[in-house]
């Protein structure tokens, strides 16, 4: 299956395909995951990413370096904090998953909540100017704290992030072997 994972490892693309998405989590299916936990609400998220943390340092310091690992855990920070402001957070009921793989050379983060999801194309690129991004959209308190999470986290830290079809669930993969 590594092979076939390895296609659709394209550096720098973010997406909302869920074909895609099924497409990598299948290939997980027969991979024990080094770390995996459930929760419902933000003491044990706290909980979870401090030991998702650990987990991280102890299965992948030797092949990344602290920048490296670093990477892997901010991205980790992001999506879980994003599963919980967009998922969790909203009602009763709702849950979180956080699962870590390694997979040859590549270590997979996957995050899912029960919410109602979000579309990847709602989230504006940062990187355009605060201006523009005012005057096509409005609202210039929300503009300055949204969307730099993913967009950080993909540009800098990992080489693929795929959502589910209502966006719900992320899946990010960083290659080992790009320290």
């Amino acid at each position: 299956m590594a092979g076939s994972i390895d296609k659709i490892v394209e550096g720098g693309k973010l997406v909302q395909d869920q074909e895609q998405y099924f497409f990598i989590v299948n290939g997980l299916r027969n991979v024990e995951p080094f770390y995996c936990r459930r929760g419902n609400s933000s003491s044990s998220l706290q909980e979870d990413l401090y030991l998702a943390d650990r987990a991280i340092d102890d299965h992948c310091s030797e092949q990344l370096t602290s920048n490296g690992l670093f990477g892997v855990k901010y991205v980790l920070s992001e999506l879980a904090m994003n599963a919980w402001e967009h998922g969790i957070s909203r009602g009763e009921g709702t849950q979180y998953t956080i699962a870590l793989y390694l997979q040859g050379d590549k270590v997979f983060i996957h995050v899912t909540d029960n919410g109602n999801g979000f579309q990847i194309s709602d989230v504006k690129d940062p990187t355009f100017s605060e201006k523009t991004l005012i005057q096509a959209h409005g609202d210039q308190d929300r503009l300055k704290e949204r969307g730099r999470g993913i967009f950080t986290s993909i540009s800098l830290y990992v080489d693929q992030m795929a959502y589910n079809g209502i966006g719900n669930g992320v899946v990010a993969i960083k290659n080992l072997g790009k320290k």
